[in-house]
């Protein structure tokens, strides 16, 4: 931006190429539970009463099931989340009782040890969904550099 007697110019400049939209990639692991691939099952046949041949062309058909699948899989990953971020807080709530709270007997011990076990089970949880979607970021999407360096940090 310059500026003269009164006057100011400004200058814009338009970029002629617009950044590549990252491409959605299936989560493998989301194909490692059981609940996940019972949902999708019910799902498809869902998706396709839903478009029964009304489409113009296939194409279409195809790309309509490629979103409907994916919106399946993205909401089951905010689910999972939800539910680890609340069972987290459930159990740090336990965790951070006063220790006059703690009657120190057998029963109470062995809960509390329970609690501990439950909550750095929910923590790697979370670390595994964490590292799954930093993974996609970096290494699925990223440039040869990127992707050297994303397979030296595994």
């Amino acid at each position: 931006m310059e500026q003269e007697e009164g006057c100011v110019i400004l200058e814009r400049s338009w970029e002629t190429s617009r950044p590549a939209v990252p491409t959605w990639r299936l989560r493998l692991e989301l194909l490692e539970d059981a609940a996940f691939r019972a949902s999708l099952s019910a799902v498809i046949p869902e998706n396709f009463e839903l478009n029964d041949g009304t489409a113009s062309s296939s194409l279409v058909e195809w790309d309509t099931f490629k979103v409907f699948v994916r919106g399946h899989c993205l909401g089951t990953q905010c689910n999972q989340r939800r539910s680890i971020e609340r069972d987290l807080t459930r159990v740090e709530r336990v965790l951070l009782r006063p220790e006059g709270e703690v009657t120190g007997n057998q029963t109470e011990t062995s809960t509390l040890t329970a609690v501990r076990a439950e909550h750095l089970l929910l923590l790697e949880r979370l670390r595994c969904l964490n590292y799954a979607a930093h993974s996609a970021r970096t290494h699925d999407s990223a440039d040869k550099a990127g992707k050297l360096l994303a397979w030296l940090i595994r």
